[in-house]
């Protein structure tokens, strides 16, 4: 089991330091190691999902450090001052879990996460815990119908909503959901290899359909889907199989990303090089393109997380570049503009892991090596400025007061269709059919910085900001 799993993460850990180049480009701000994990039991180590962002903290979890070396919540201020151990999954036999390997998700008025391993059975968990490390309970233990989670959870109407790339009938992961107090666990698709196999990445939603992808299955050649399903688990549909290594890439770990209208992704093999790709396509499915293809050198290769949008621009984070120990990258989304934005090295940390997040001001994310004395990873941030989405024309909509606190009125004249909130990294934050001509936002429990506010009616699709202070 652990020699299949390890053979999904394309990036080990190294045992080596190499010295390579280390030049912020392209106008971005400085580069800051804000904290490095110290692998005892008053931190971390080694972490492998992203961080979420929340008011003036940053949160996030590591699969090892701690009392037991079970793995911690923690959080910290942005500028990397005040860390804290939330929780410390310290238990020697696991029983609240061990080893977080995703990433945390906010609901209301509390984190939640999984644990891949741990609980009574073995097979990880699902826990909340309030934002000061307060009130940690234990809401369910996966077992055989749902194992080994690796990704993190998503919350839809009254459901939280997650994968496993392993468990029930046929071994190959499951979709689930699962009520923010625990009840209502069920188990909503079975994988099956023929609609793919081994999720290891997040879901997206719409308001109306989940999305994601799986690592193999699928199609002829078993590289990989990407699909849909409602939220009560009915209407699978096997969108796009990544079969031809050449035209899709192959092996998606990551997640997909949203415009609203066009998904982003990443494979971390195949394309013209077997390097990894970059693509997106319709939310059909439809209007495959893959916008680059890695080539293995300065540029990276095998990348494993999302890429985060910004206007017109994507940024992520690859394995290999200078010194093979990692890359940030920047890129358009038709393809063009391709540079390196960073190359990491000793002192900023190797190996990044997870993806990239961010607020009005910086680009926040981990390594999973390197730095201090226990070379047990980094968080880092890098100086950036959001670029403004472009305002259609037609006036189908008004948005007041903007900046606002997050709280805001939303004026439709023409009270039709449907409205949907993304952040910066694409990801749906709020979705409401329009019934009315003004209705009320609340996205105080969101992160500050901006958001895309779309409207589809019949009279077409119109976007427009929304900078929340």
């Amino acid at each position: 089991m652990n020699t299949l799993k390890n053979s999904f993460r394309r990036y080990a850990i190294c045992f080596f330091l190499a010295i390579s180049c280390f030049v912020p480009k392209m106008g971005l701000g400085q580069f800051t190691v804000i904290h490095h994990f110290p692998g005892t039991s008053d931190g971390g180590l080694y972490p492998k999902g992203s961080l979420i962002s929340q008011g003036n903290y940053l949160y996030g979890m590591t699969p090892q450090g701690g009392l037991q070396h079970n793995g911690v919540v923690f959080r910290m201020m942005k500028d990397g001052s005040n860390v804290q151990v939330l929780h410390d999954f310290s238990p020697s036999n696991g029983s609240n879990g061990e080893a977080p390997y995703g990433s945390l998700v906010f609901h209301g008025a509390s984190l939640y996460g999984m644990t891949e391993w741990g609980g009574a059975n073995s097979y990880g968990v699902i826990f909340k815990i309030n934002p000061d490390g307060s009130g940690f309970s234990k809401l369910h233990d996966f077992d055989s119908t749902a194992r080994y989670p690796v990704g993190a959870l998503i919350a839809e109407g009254a459901y939280l909503y997650g994968m496993t790339p392993y468990g029930g009938p046929n071994g190959y992961g499951t979709i689930f959901r699962i009520m923010p107090d625990g009840t209502g666990f069920s188990v909503i698709h079975h994988f099956d290899d023929v609609n793919g196999k081994f999720p290891l990445g997040d879901l997206i939603s719409d308001g109306t359909y989940l999305y994601g992808m799986t690592f193999r299955g699928g199609g002829v050649d078993k590289y990989g889907t990407l699909f849909r399903l409602m939220p009560d688990g009915t209407g699978f549909t096997q969108l796009l199989a990544f079969d031809d290594q050449f035209t899709t890439g192959i092996l998606p770990e990551g997640s997909l990303v949203s415009d609203g209208l066009v998904f982003y992704g990443m494979t971390t093999d195949g394309g013209a090089h077997n390097e990894g790709t970059i693509f997106k396509c319709n939310k059909n499915g439809t209007g495959f393109q893959t916008i680059y293809d890695f080539t293995g050198g300065l540029d990276g290769h095998g990348p494993a997380g999302k890429v985060l949008l910004n206007g017109t621009e994507i940024y992520g984070m690859a394995s290999g570049g200078a010194g093979s120990l990692g890359n940030i990258f920047k890129v358009n989304v038709d393809g063009s503009g391709f540079a390196n934005v960073l190359f990491f090295d000793s002192l900023s940390g190797t190996h990044p892991a997870g993806s990239l997040i961010a607020d009005s001001s910086y680009l926040y994310g981990m390594t999973n090596w390197g730095e201090g004395i226990s070379q047990g990873g980094t968080v880092f941030k890098l100086g950036y400025t959001p670029v403004a989405i472009a305002e259609p024309s037609m006036e189908l909509f008004s948005l007041s007061p903007n900046p606002s606190s997050g709280q805001f009125t939303v004026a439709v004249p023409k009270a039709t269709g449907t409205l949907n909130v993304f952040n910066m990294n694409g990801v749906n934050v709020f979705h409401s059919d329009i019934r009315q001509p003004k209705f009320d936002i609340d996205l105080r429990h969101e992160p500050k910085g901006i958001y895309c506010v779309r409207i589809q009616s019949r009279l077409g699709v119109t976007t427009k900001k929304i900078v929340v202070e």
